[in-house]
């Protein structure tokens, strides 16, 4: 079992991922007495979630779409296998400032038939932050040590799996906090493209449609997932799809998706 993490300010969202073996369920942890000790999230989680933590294969953490920068390259698959400092120096050219402000890392999108170009997605958070987040998790029995990735790849294997589809042209999910919305697009069944909006109740679900026109194939469909906390999304886009999750699940999107990608092929 693996745990998909999502740390908000006044609570933790965990997803129990069991694989195909099991269907998934979800808890929610109310923060209580926070404090800046290593490992606090589980004092104020509760013994309950720290169990759960223990007993975890390994726990995932979805990194905040708002704080973290994603973008697709096509990477010199040659230079990335033979040369240590390739990586390193085409994340700088990608990054203001020093690397060592950032937490990094390159995610394979396609298999190559030829070394010369590889698609990968690029994302990077401040590294500030991220140890931040980890640090609040960290115990001294931890089962491994605990993974992280940008919850807008969660949120594609969301998508793939509420569409029931092998080859997804096109697609959207909107997942919804209570800062504003992050929006990715999916194109030909992988991670295209993303954008976080800060909240404007007035105006959040027209940018958001406008963002996916912008990017949209106007002969294909665009099928459109909503998670989070949508109280205040209100669109008219069609079609509208359910996500797998169901009505009352949808805060835990983010966490699934994390746990899902953690060790896929």
């Amino acid at each position: 079992m693996k745990l998909g993490i999502t740390l908000l300010e006044d609570r933790l969202l965990v997803s129990f991922h069991y694989g195909a073996a099991k269907e998934p369920e979800f808890r929610t942890f109310p923060l209580i007495d926070k404090t800046d000790a290593a490992g606090w999230v589980w004092r104020a989680a509760g013994e309950e979630a720290y169990e759960s933590f223990r007993r975890a294969e390994k726990a995932i953490l979805a990194l905040p779409a708002s704080a973290t920068f994603l973008k697709r390259l096509e990477v010199d698959g040659k230079l990335a296998k033979e040369q240590p400092t390739y990586l390193p120096w085409l994340a700088s050219t990608q990054l203001p400032g020093d690397l060592s402000q950032f937490r990094y890392d390159f995610v394979p999108l396609r298999e190559s038939f030829d070394s010369n170009s590889v698609e990968m997605l690029f994302y990077a958070i401040p590294a500030e932050l991220v140890e931040r987040l980890l640090f609040g998790l960290k115990t001294e029995d931890q089962p491994s040590p605990i993974g992280i990735f940008p919850e807008q790849l969660g949120l594609v294997r969301v998508a793939e799996k509420s569409i029931h589809k092998d080859d997804i042209a096109q697609a959207g999910i909107v997942n919804c906090d209570l800062k504003g919305a992050g929006a990715v697009y999916i194109q030909d069944g992988r991670f295209n493209h993303c954008r976080y909006f800060p909240a404007n109740k007035e105006e959040l679900a027209t940018d958001i449609e406008t963002y996916f026109l912008s990017r949209a194939d106007v002969t294909e469909s665009l099928p459109l997932i909503i998670t989070g906390i949508p109280e205040d999304f209100k669109t008219n886009w069609s079609p509208v799809v359910p996500a797998f999750l169901g009505i009352h699940n949808l805060e835990y999107a983010a966490g699934w998706g994390v746990a899902d990608l953690d060790g896929a092929g």
